[in-house]
């Protein structure tokens, strides 16, 4: 080939490479400016936990339609642990049950009926006050870390 002729080749591939390159830039700053109108418009909309709050409002008129179950007393996850509760604590509770019984099902953070009917299977307690939930989770911090629970 003559170094003319190549030289060309050159010009030309570089050229292409250019209006790649900006093409690649004009499409991506498009695809940005949607995502940015799509944020702004998502913004305007009523955020979600405000529409959960306006049906959790309505839940005992609807449970006096429906004739469902009880309504559980709003409860944090302080002792004693019993139908209700909510919290970290739960779901420590729920993975104990997980782990060493078996016990299938979902981790909710939430005390619902399934787990206090597996807490008294299980552990054979209505309620699990402060001192069991100790034993349990020094257990359940032994299964994490095996070493320790070899030499225990």
């Amino acid at each position: 080939m003559e170094r003319g002729t190549h030289r060309k080749h050159i010009a030309i591939a570089t050229g292409l490479l250019g209006i790649g390159c900006i093409g690649y830039l004009l499409v991506r700053q498009r695809q940005l400016k949607k995502k940015v109108e799509l944020m702004q418009s998502q913004a305007q909309c009523p955020k979600p936990s405000n529409v959960l709050t306006k049906v959790h409002d309505k839940a005992p008129e609807i449970s006096k339609i429906a004739g469902s179950s009880p309504q559980f007393e709003k409860r944090s996850d302080r002792f004693p642990l019993a139908l209700g509760s909510k919290g970290e604590r739960v779901r420590q509770l729920q993975i104990y049950l997980m782990r060493h019984h078996g016990s299938a099902g979902v981790i909710t953070d939430v005390f619902d009926e399934k787990t206090a009917e597996r807490t008294k299977r299980f552990l054979k307690v209505d309620k699990v006050s402060k001192a069991l939930y100790n034993v349990l989770e020094r257990r359940l911090e032994n299964h994490k870390n095996p070493e320790e629970y070899a030499q225990n």
